[in-house]
């Protein structure tokens, strides 16, 4: 499987919602290896024996399951450590073909436009 013919695939109906290059750090001679052993290059249906990392493991058993995978635990006491004011950074990023700057390339990601929010309410809320 050739990395030139990626963008090609993605265009087609039928591509699979989670390709096998949305495993993490793959080389392309691994790509090739799980497309070989993988020909619906779909994650689900990588073979449950192949040598994968933990990190690509948990993903295709997210993938497999149909469910994300959250530490609850963590996240609970992550978020209970937090204490006002609450700050909520919103931005929007754009790449253009044919950049608006002097000096940026083509698809080169830059901001347009950015806001921060405070909320100073004990227990967030909404906004």
């Amino acid at each position: 499987l050739s990395p030139t013919c990626i963008p090609a695939m993605s265009t087609n109906s039928t591509f699979p919602a989670h390709p096998i290059w949305e495993f993490q750090r793959l080389s392309e001679s691994r790509v090739a290896e799980l497309a070989d052993v993988t020909p619906t290059l779909d994650i689900k249906d990588v073979p449950e024996d192949i040598l994968l990392s933990a990190n690509n493991k948990q993903l295709r058993s997210a993938v497999v399951d149909g469910k994300p995978i959250v530490d609850v635990a963590k996240l609970s006491s992550s978020l209970a450590s937090l204490t006002p004011p609450y700050y909520y950074l919103d931005f929007e990023a754009v790449g253009m073909l044919d950049p608006p700057f002097d000096g940026m390339m083509a698809y080169e990601t830059y901001l347009t436009q950015y806001s921060v929010h405070m909320d100073n309410r004990a227990g967030g809320g909404k906004l």
